[in-house]
């Protein structure tokens, strides 16, 4: 009796593994071919999906585990969105308002500063996490400000020149 519940349960351990493992095969089929198709639909070459397997340290796509073709579709996903998009839109017309500012100032800055400029002004630790409606604020105050110093620079000037005329007179 105890050597046939042993058997039993044996007999169970294996089927279950067996499941298991046929159901690992099937997600790993279905992962790969969410990979490819996600792929082709950002863009991504072969070559660029060469660098991208030997990052995770594979040299073909079979040979990604489960977790790591999660990842990597959830990236590939993320890139599809057209929210994501936008957003990088936005952050593009930001960095390009910010540094209008700066050169309207005669300030030297590169992109790390823009950047460290943009999440102070947001008040956030990383310009990527900048919400949307927050980048459009900002890129609006930028532009204003740009605005605004060009166009006193021009009355400046323009009062200048009207002061040593009415002076050489």
């Amino acid at each position: 009796m105890e050597q046939e519940k042993f058997t039993t349960h044996n007999n169970t351990n294996q089927l279950n593994s067996k499941i298991m493992s046929e159901h690992r095969e099937r997600e790993h089929k279905r992962l790969l071919k969410k990979f490819h198709t996600l792929c082709g639909v950002v863009g991504i070459k072969s070559e660029h999906k060469e660098v991208i397997l030997e990052g995770c340290g594979v040299t073909s796509s079979k040979d990604l585990s489960n977790e790591q073709l999660m990842q990597l579709c959830n990236e590939l996903d993320r890139l599809t969105d057209p929210k994501h998009e936008e957003l990088n839109r936005w952050r593009k017309r930001l960095i390009v308002a910010i540094s209008s500012y700066f050169k309207a100032m005669k300030y030297e800055a590169n992109i790390d500063k823009i950047k460290a400029t943009a999440c102070r002004a947001a008040q956030t630790e990383y310009f990527n996490k900048i919400p949307l409606d927050k980048l459009r604020s900002l890129y609006n105050a930028f532009n204003y400000r740009t605005k605004d110093l060009n166009a006193t620079k021009v009355t400046f000037v323009t009062d200048i020149s009207n002061i040593n005329e009415e002076y050489l007179n």
